[in-house]
């Protein structure tokens, strides 16, 4: 993160205040949200009419008025905080934005909120964390330091909050492996997933982990790690999402057909409950149930690519270069029936990005990284890894010789139709 952080030159966030029902305070913006956008915050940072007194974090999603998306982290918090800029009466502007820059009520509880690009979880966190201690002993101590901690020489010096920003996107060893291999198989075929769960925290953590299941793949579509309950009709959309919802929300969310969607239960054990979607074929089931030793990123991306190997009928080489033209080939040359696994998994949203990415001269370090570890973890027989690798001179036939077509049969076998 640190590296694109540089690269950019955005921000590590954007906005940060603290949130109750009917009011937010402002402690830090840089001006891009307006004040729609921030009244518009109250409905993510209380996603559900009644919310656990916490404390506890989570993480939401919104779009702001300019068209970006931005992750919201939330600190929910037993405290409320005496935040009056020393008693001053709010602006004229302040006064008609529906309650926002008002005086906190001392008599409800609050949540504290970061709203950034970045979604490095763990970091945040941490600056909630200090935040709300700081504003317990005194609001300017906490605007200061938010003014600070935004910068790449302040966070650097902190060396907690450096660190989680170094980690990388990690998934949950408590998943399994067989249930990993079915959730990556149906995201990166644009399946539809709702997440339910009683736990805000737990179910927003995971919903960001689907996301990390098919790095470097992105999911282009809806993704709401918390449904609020005003937004509960999004889950009736045609297109593809994935959407954590609040148990209590579950059955007023299901009242109509939803079509085509897992659904995954992840209090206790996690459990899918996939009777309403498309049976995958026995093919991409084996695929997801075996092959995964680990939940390793390079796992997790050799899985892909056998996948899309497997729906295109072409075999992994060891060498990037023509596992890439054979895939290129294969997608310029394939015809399959529709409303099958293959054809949606191949035109997918998700793979679409990567097939057009791969087609140019020079492949993302990503995607090249994915190809390769793949390659290298395949393993096949040098006769087939070889075959595209090196010119092979045709030998003309003799004037007197049998002319001979070879057709591939549905076995893999050489059927010959010979002809005068």
């Amino acid at each position: 993160m640190s590296r694109f952080l540089r690269s950019t030159g955005k921000p590590l966030f954007i906005y940060a205040g603290v949130v109750q029902p009917s009011i937010v305070k402002t402690l830090y913006t840089s001006g891009i949200l307006k004040d729609k956008d921030i009244q518009n915050l109250i409905d993510f940072c209380y996603p559900l009419s009644k919310m656990d007194p916490g404390p506890y974090t989570y993480i939401n999603r919104f779009k702001s008025s300019n068209g970006i998306f931005y992750n919201v982290f939330c600190l929910r918090d037993q405290t409320s905080f005496i935040i009056n800029h020393n008693n001053k009466a709010p602006s004229k502007n302040q006064q008609n934005t529906n309650n926002i820059e008002s005086n906190l009520n001392l008599n409800e509880h609050c949540s504290l909120c970061i709203v950034s690009e970045y979604n490095e979880y763990l970091a945040f966190e941490e600056i909630l964390k200090m935040t709300r201690n700081l504003l317990l002993n005194k609001v300017e101590a906490a605007e200061m330091y938010l003014r600070n901690i935004i910068h790449e020489n302040y966070y650097r010096s902190n060396e907690k909050i450096w660190n989680c920003l170094q980690q990388t996107s990690k998934v949950s060893d408590n998943i399994p492996l067989k249930i990993i291999g079915l959730l990556i198989t149906a995201l990166i075929s644009d399946t539809s997933c709702i997440v339910v769960s009683s736990n805000l925290e737990k179910l927003s953590k995971f919903c960001y982990e689907l996301q990390f299941l098919i790095c470097p793949l992105k999911w282009h579509h809806i993704f709401v790690p918390i449904l609020p309950k005003k937004f509960i009709d999004t889950i009736q959309s045609p297109s593809p999402f994935i959407v954590g919802l609040h148990r209590t929300l579950l059955k007023k969310a299901l009242k109509d057909e939803v079509d085509g969607h897992l659904l995954i239960d992840i209090d206790d054990k996690i459990k899918i409950d996939a009777k309403k979607i498309e049976v995958f074929p026995n093919w991409a089931l084996s695929i997801a149930k075996s092959s995964l030793q680990s939940n390793e990123l390079q796992d997790r991306q050799t899985l892909i690519m056998k996948l899309i190997c497997k729906a295109l009928g072409i075999q992994m080489s060891n060498s990037l270069q023509v596992t890439v033209k054979r895939i290129n080939s294969a997608m310029n040359n394939i015809h399959y029936q529709t409303n099958t696994f293959s054809c949606s998994l191949l035109n997918s949203r998700t793979l679409i990005s990567f097939f057009d990415a791969i087609k140019e001269n020079t492949i993302s370090k990503e995607y090249k990284k994915m190809i390769e570890r793949s390659c290298k973890s395949n393993v096949t027989s040098l006769a087939i890894q070889k075959v595209d690798e090196f010119p092979i001179t045709k030998r003309k036939p003799k004037v007197h010789e049998t002319k001979a077509n070879f057709i591939e049969s549905d076995s893999g076998s050489n059927s010959i139709n010979s002809s005068s």
